[in-house]
């Protein structure tokens, strides 16, 4: 990271360490700003992939964004959580991939881990079912 970024960034005044900004991310946002319904697809290995999608109104046509989670995250991780209602606010039809092991759930298994074929059934999926390229995040 260049030294330009940091200059700009001022943080609040009780919370000046990056340790405590970071536990503060944790504790004060929610894991549930967006409603989820649950999608289970079928990929080409026979394991099933959860993807979660925002089960909010949005308009007719709008674009789909897929969004990845970091490792070990998943849907409910509060980073995840936040984009998908910047998502939703934007107009976006918003899903999160729950890598494999990453869902909460015990449906998922095989490989731990993101796939060059886990991303292409993914995205022909939401292909199919928005008629829409992928915008990823």
């Amino acid at each position: 990271m260049n030294g330009e970024n940091r200059a700009d960034f001022s943080p609040a005044w009780w919370l000046r360490g990056a340790h405590l900004q970071t536990v503060w991310g944790r504790l004060a946002r929610s894991r549930t700003q967006v409603p989820l319904r649950r999608e289970a697809l079928t990929a080409p290995d026979g394991d099933t992939l959860l993807l979660d999608h925002a089960d909010v109104a949005v308009p007719d046509g709008a674009p789909p964004l897929l969004i990845l989670h970091g490792l070990e995250g998943s849907s409910h991780s509060v980073y995840a959580q936040g984009m998908l209602a910047l998502a939703v606010k934007a107009g976006l039809r918003a899903s999160v991939l729950n890598f494999r092991y990453c869902a909460r759930s015990t449906v998922s298994a095989g490989t731990k881990g993101s796939s060059r074929e886990e991303r292409q059934s993914v995205g022909t999926a939401m292909r199919e079912r928005t008629g829409s390229e992928l915008h990823r995040a």
